[in-house]
């Protein structure tokens, strides 16, 4: 009988046997018969030896038994899965491609030496978004001296998300502005967004812009609003309103106010006094005071009238 490969050289025989001699002649047929194949590996029409039958009689010793090659069968490859690998997550990239992790292993049949081998291919069963989608996984196979004798059955059950990529406008530019105490801020241009090769995606809406707080700072991120993403693919993407567009807010130039500087006798320095309540109007709405310690320099030490002042601190 056909068999799955079981490691061992046992066969199973059924039936009974029988043999023809030359005619006239006494010869009979004795014993159990036993079988095993020639070797434990998988194969097809694979010899079988016999054993424990004798030959008997008159002329017994005129004949030899055959008891091999005039039987034969199978070993068929025992199946055997792969396991230790998983399906990574991955970012919408228009292709059902998956990657696998982690270290294929099987577990043969006791004292057996088999290894993983082979290139795997992992797939989606489609390109798009979605959580848990299924992964079909191909292309493992067996090494070692006994992976000729197993079936690799690829790993089953896997599954991994596939989540939405996102699309960054293109074609606009903010402007830099001074500080004007309003998140306002000027764009130009003509939105547009690049979606991968052959995908069917179209931007809509009116946009506007402002930053995304009415502070100074350089580089300053421009939140974009009022567009949208449609088409046969838009689903597998997000629209990334703030990240492609910057610019900077510069301070606004604010005049001190309110103090003067009082004459001196000279006295070998430049070092002048400050008098009164120094004050500022910042823009409306704004709250802003002055604080420090304001120092006055004159242009020099010397004596002179009207000297140009400056003041720090």
């Amino acid at each position: 009988a056909n068999e799955v490969y079981d490691t061992t050289t046992a066969a199973t025989i059924t039936g009974s046997p029988t043999i023809t001699p030359l005619a006239n002649d006494a010869v009979s047929l004795g014993g159990t018969a036993s079988a095993s194949f020639v070797d434990k590996n998988a194969g097809v029409a694979k010899p079988v030896a016999l054993a424990g039958l004798t030959l008997s009689g008159a002329d017994a010793g005129n004949y030899t038994l055959g008891l091999t090659s005039s039987v034969s069968a199978d070993i068929t490859r025992r199946a055997l899965a792969v396991s230790g690998v998983t399906a990574a997550n991955k970012v919408y990239d228009a292709t059902t491609a998956a990657t696998l992790a982690g270290a294929p292993t099987a577990s043969p049949l006791a004292g057996d030496v088999v290894t993983v081998a082979g290139t795997p291919l992992a797939s989606f069963a489609d390109k798009n978004v979605g959580v848990a989608k299924p992964v079909s996984v191909s292309g493992f196979s067996f090494g070692g001296a006994d992976g000729g004798n197993y079936t690799a059955v690829q790993p089953t059950g896997l599954a991994a998300d596939i989540t939405r990529r996102t699309l960054l406008l293109n074609g606009l530019v903010a402007s830099d502005k001074v500080y004007d105490a309003t998140t306002a801020v000027a764009v130009a241009g003509s939105p547009s967004v690049a979606a991968l090769a052959q995908d069917a995606v179209s931007l809509n809406g009116v946009f506007s812009a402002s930053f995304a707080d009415k502070n100074a700072g350089v580089a300053k991120p421009v939140v974009l609003s009022g567009l949208t993403l449609s088409g046969a693919d838009a689903g597998n993407y997000t629209l990334g309103l703030t990240g492609s567009l910057s610019a900077t807010i510069t301070p606004y130039a604010l005049a001190l106010s309110g103090i003067t500087v009082p004459d001196k006798v000279y006295d070998a320095t430049a070092v002048g006094a400050v008098a009164g309540a120094p004050v500022v109007t910042p823009l409306p709405g704004d709250d802003v005071a002055v604080s420090g310690t304001g120092i006055a320099i004159f242009d020099s030490k010397n004596v002179g009238e009207a000297k140009p002042v400056a003041i720090s601190g």
